[in-house]
C-alpha cells in the first residue's frame, strides 16, 4: 500500500523550506506592489485628463510603460528562481540533497532553454487562442500539453522543442 502520509509530508517540508519560499515571495509582493502603484498612478492621472480622450490614453500608456519593463523583469527572475528550485527538487527526489545555492548554476545554464520553451507554449497557446469561438477552450487543453515544460528541460536536459513534443506525448 502507498503511504501518501509519508508522500505528502516530505513533500511538505522540501516545500515549506524558507530558502525556497523566501524568494518567490519576495518577488510576488514585488509584483503585487508594482500592480498597486500603476493603478494608483492610472487613478491619478484620469480624473486630470477627463477632457482630453487621446491625451489621457498617451498619459496611461506613457505611464505604463515602466510598469511593464519592470513586471517582466520580475517575472524573468521568478523563472530563474523556478528553474533552480526544480533542479534542487531532482536531487532532493534522488536522495542526493543539496543546498539551493548549489542549483543557482544549473539554472543560469539552462535558463535560456527555458525561457524558450515557455515562449514557444506561450506562443502556440495564443494561436490556438485566436481560433474563433473555441479556441478558448482549445487553449486551455493545449496548455495542459505544455505543463510540464520548464521540468523537462531543468530535470532531464533537453532542449526547448524537445521538452515540447515530449510534454505533447505525456
Amino acid at each position: 500500500m502507498i503511504n501518501f502520509g509519508k508522500i505528502f509530508g516530505e513533500a511538505f517540508r522540501f516545500g515549506f523550506s524558507a530558502n525556497r519560499l523566501l524568494p518567490f515571495f519576495i518577488i510576488n509582493v514585488l509584483i503585487l506592489s508594482l500592480i498597486f502603484l500603476f493603478i494608483d498612478s492610472v487613478a491619478t492621472i484620469l480624473p486630470q485628463l477627463v477632457g482630453s480622450m487621446p491625451i489621457a490614453i498617451l498619459s496611461v500608456i506613457i505611464t505604463a510603460i515602466p510598469f511593464v519593463i519592470g513586471f517582466a523583469i520580475l517575472v524573468l527572475i521568478q523563472l530563474y528562481f523556478t528553474a533552480a528550485v526544480t533542479d534542487n527538487a531532482k536531487y532532493y527526489w534522488t536522495k542526493k540533497a543539496k543546498p539551493l545555492s548549489k542549483s543557482y548554476d544549473i539554472a543560469y545554464k539552462k535558463y535560456i532553454s527555458v525561457l524558450a520553451a515557455l515562449i514557444l507554449s506561450s506562443l502556440i497557446g495564443v494561436a490556438v487562442g485566436l481560433i474563433p469561438f473555441v479556441g478558448w477552450l482549445i487553449a486551455i487543453i493545449v496548455s495542459w500539453f505544455f505543463l510540464f515544460i520548464v521540468q523537462f528541460v531543468v530535470i532531464a536536459n533537453i532542449s526547448a522543442v524537445d521538452s515540447l513534443s515530449k510534454g505533447y506525448r505525456l
